[in-house]
C-alpha cells in the first residue's frame, strides 16, 4: 500500500502541464547527452518511430487529397461529354474515376483514424520518457553529491598536507638561518670556505 501511494504521488509529479516533446527539447538533449539509460533509448526510438509514421501519414494524406481533387475534376469534365458522340465512353470513365475517388476516401478515413491515435501514443511515451529522466536525474544527482564530498575530502587532505609541508619547510628554513647565522657570525665567509673544502658540502 505504501508503494502504491508513492507511485501515485510520483505519477502526479511527472504529469506537468505543457510538457514539450523531449526528444526535440534542447534542455533535455543537453542534460542527457552522455548518460541515457537503455530504457530511455528504447522509449526515444519508439517516439521517433511514431513521429516518422505521423509524418509519412500526413504526406500520404496530402498526396491523396491532390489525387482526389484531380479525379473529381475529371468527373466534372466528363459530365460535360455525356451529350457528345461517345456518352458510353464518358460514363465508363466517370464510373472508373468515381470508384477511384471512393477508394481514396476509404484510404483518407483510414489515415485519419491512425493520425487521431498517434498524438495520444506520443504523449504517453513522452511522459514515460520524462518519468525515467526524472528518476535518473535524481539518482545521478545523489551519486554526484557523494562524489563531490569525496573530492572535497581529498582536497581538504591535500590542503592539510600542503599546510603541514609549508610548516615543515618554515621550520627547516628557520633552522638553516639559525645555523647559517651562527657560522657567519663566528667564522665568517672565509671559515665557511674552509669547512666546504674539508667536508665537501655546500651552503649558501
Amino acid at each position: 500500500m505504501l508503494f502504491k501511494r508513492k507511485t501515485e504521488n510520483f505519477d502526479k509529479l511527472i504529469h506537468i502541464k505543457n510538457l514539450p516533446l523531449l526528444i526535440l527539447d534542447e534542455t533535455f538533449n543537453y542534460s542527457f547527452k552522455h548518460n541515457k539509460s537503455v530504457k530511455m533509448i528504447l522509449i526515444e526510438n519508439e517516439l521517433k518511430e511514431f513521429l516518422k509514421e505521423q509524418g509519412n501519414l500526413n504526406s500520404e494524406y496530402e498526396k491523396l487529397l491532390k489525387t482526389k481533387k484531380i479525379r473529381l475534376s475529371k468527373i466534372l469534365n466528363l459530365s460535360g461529354e455525356l451529350n457528345e458522340k461517345n456518352p458510353d465512353d464518358a460514363i465508363k470513365k466517370m464510373e472508373t474515376n468515381q470508384e477511384l475517388v471512393e477508394h481514396i476516401n476509404e484510404k483518407l478515413v483510414n489515415i485519419e483514424n491512425k493520425l487521431r491515435n498517434i498524438p495520444e501514443f506520443i504523449e504517453r511515451k513522452n511522459y514515460e520518457l520524462f518519468g525515467e529522466a526524472v528518476k535518473i536525474s535524481y539518482n545521478d544527482i545523489s551519486d554526484v553529491l557523494k562524489k563531490i564530498k569525496k573530492v572535497e575530502t581529498k582536497i581538504k587532505k591535500m590542503k592539510d598536507d600542503e599546510r603541514e609541508l609549508m610548516l615543515k619547510k618554515k621550520r627547516l628554513e628557520d633552522e638553516y638561518n639559525q645555523k647559517s647565522f651562527f657560522l657567519r657570525t663566528f667564522i665568517g665567509q672565509e671559515g665557511i670556505q674552509i669547512l666546504r673544502e674539508n667536508y665537501g658540502r655546500s651552503i649558501k
